[in-house]
């Protein structure tokens, strides 16, 4: 069974709820479980907005970044829901920030290794 998706899920909408610190919680019961299928990196959006909506904003360009060099480099197209919190994220995003200050965040999170969105993944969950 994978658990790790769920547990993102569920994360997320309790995180649109303002319920933050159960969302992170279920985040990090969901990061090994997602880590375990190799998962994690396709779930950066959701990890992004928590960081937004923590306050955490240049951590949630960069993840956004990050989140964006993925699935372009695995000719990946997002689900529907994934989509849906992709485009979320943008919004709020280019609300909080000047185009130039997004664009340079977003593109040190493009050139993040695999490893380095995770641990950038593990800090916010801190």
């Amino acid at each position: 069974v994978h658990l790790g998706y769920p547990l993102a899920d569920l994360a997320l909408a309790l995180s649109l709820k303002g319920e933050l610190d159960e969302a992170v919680s279920l985040m990090r019961e969901a990061v090994p479980l997602l880590k375990q299928q190799a998962d994690l990196l396709f779930v950066l959006d959701r990890f992004a907005l928590i960081a937004f909506l923590r306050g955490h904003t240049d951590s949630a360009a960069r993840l956004f970044g990050a989140s964006k060099a993925l699935f372009e480099k695995l000719g990946h197209k997002r689900f529907f829901d994934e989509q849906h919190v992709h485009d979320d994220v943008l919004e709020r995003l280019d609300q909080a920030f000047a185009p130039d200050e997004l664009a340079r965040l977003m593109r040190e999170g493009e050139s993040m290794s695999e490893n380095e969105a995770i641990a950038l993944v593990l800090r916010e969950l801190q």
